[in-house]
């Protein structure tokens, strides 16, 4: 049996919806916790979070100041994401880190 008849018997022999019968807004469960939060709050949690897990943050900031901003100082969090395959957060956090310590 090749690869490409296990995964097709596997996604027929499943019961549970593709990703694509699912609604995402449907999975996510509005607790309390995301509703009491503001888009500062959640900014914040994805700023420390970015800065935590990403252990190559400060190399990735001095690479994208001295490379890529000189050429591309309006470049989109979406097309540095792709550009260097970061996440789009990350991509966000690093750009706004980057014009916040540019405006100082």
């Amino acid at each position: 049996m090749s690869l490409d008849d296990f995964l097709s018997k596997k996604r027929k022999d499943s019961k549970k919806p593709t990703l694509e019968d699912e609604s995402l807004t449907e999975s996510i469960p509005k607790d309390e916790l995301t509703s009491s939060l503001s888009s500062e709050d959640f900014w914040s949690v994805l700023v420390e979070t970015v800065k935590k897990d990403v252990v190559l943050f400060p190399n990735l900031k001095a690479y994208i100041e001295d490379k890529i901003l000189p050429r591309e100082p309006d470049i989109s969090p979406q097309e540095l994401s792709l550009r260097l395959n970061i996440s789009l957060g990350t991509a966000m956090v690093l750009l706004s880190e980057l014009k916040s310590d540019s405006e100082k």
